[in-house]
């Protein structure tokens, strides 16, 4: 599962390098037989082949600009599941936007925020000060994390024509035209599992009617946001359509969770590193399933 594709020397949300990119899918293609997820869940599974489905969440222009030429290129099938919102507002979800901000800035000690107080990150590694402003971020309603992303915005003077470039509904037309599989990513990328049920139904039910407009085509792919979901929030999936879900977590995938009568579960490796080797160790590492092969 990847996200952004570029070579920019973030500090926080790093992206893929594009060439790294190349090198680890023509890997891929070398070892395993790439599918659709549609095709794992209507066609048996050989469990003497190796299958991957290579993944994208949220909607960076990337998508089309980096990613879609090099897959296309490899002839390799790939899967992306959009947060609707960005569509309309042209703005990336409020987790890339707060990532986007703190990129900007030179230093960051701590901020002071009107509505929410002192918020100190002195000291922390960049992966504390992600996973800081991720927890926060989770545990607020839809209009306080508005409000927290707006005070951020202006006690910085962050240009809001910075922020990350997304898809655009006529992007994923396109994609979609050239056989791109297209899924669910909820529509304001908001953690299901922290919602109630009414709230839930709005992100993944108002979510699959944008994009079956746009692809007209059943929608049957949800990609929980940051991975989480719980009890309600998968039956709420399951009553608006979903067949295929998809989380997030170091797991190797075996044959006999993937399939379950006409559903697919599916857990998904973020891939989020700067070179070939480390992407490998960290697919090949996970919980000593898979022992790394040498290229």
């Amino acid at each position: 599962m990847f996200h952004k594709l570029n070579y920019d020397k973030t500090r926080f949300y790093q992206g893929v390098p594009p060439d790294t990119f190349e090198q680890l899918c023509r890997y891929i293609k070398s070892h395993y037989k790439v599918v659709s997820l549609e095709t794992l869940k209507e066609k048996k599974l050989n469990s003497k082949t190796r299958y991957a489905v290579i993944t994208f969440d949220d909607g960076h222009k990337e998508i089309r600009d980096v990613a879609f030429p090099i897959l296309k290129k490899l002839n390799l099938p790939f899967n992306i599941n959009i947060d609707t919102e960005i569509l309309s507002t042209r703005e990336p979800q409020d987790f890339v936007k707060v990532y986007d901000v703190l990129n900007s800035l030179k230093t960051i000690d701590h901020f002071s925020l009107p509505s929410f107080g002192e918020l100190n990150i002195k000291r922390m590694s960049n992966i504390e000060v992600e996973s800081f402003f991720t927890a926060k971020l989770s545990e607020l309603t839809r209009s306080d994390r508005r409000m927290f992303i707006d005070e951020l915005i202006d006690i910085t003077s962050f240009d809001r024509n910075h922020f990350s470039r997304m898809l655009t509904k006529q992007d994923l037309a396109f994609l979609h035209s050239e056989g791109i599989e297209i899924g669910s990513h909820s529509h304001t990328h908001a953690i299901l599992s922290n919602l109630p049920k009414e709230e839930v139904e709005f992100e993944l039910s108002h979510s699959k009617k944008i994009l079956e407009e746009i692809t007209g085509e059943k929608i049957n792919v949800i990609a929980y946001p940051n991975g989480k979901k719980n009890k309600d929030v998968e039956l709420i999936a399951k009553k608006n359509g979903y067949e295929i879900f998809l989380e997030t977590d170091d797991q190797v995938n075996q044959l006999s969770s993937v399939k379950n009568g006409t559903e697919v579960k599916l857990k998904r490796i973020n891939q989020y590193h700067q070179t070939l080797n480390e992407a490998l160790f960290h697919t090949y590492g996970v919980k000593n399933k898979l022992k790394l092969w040498k290229r």
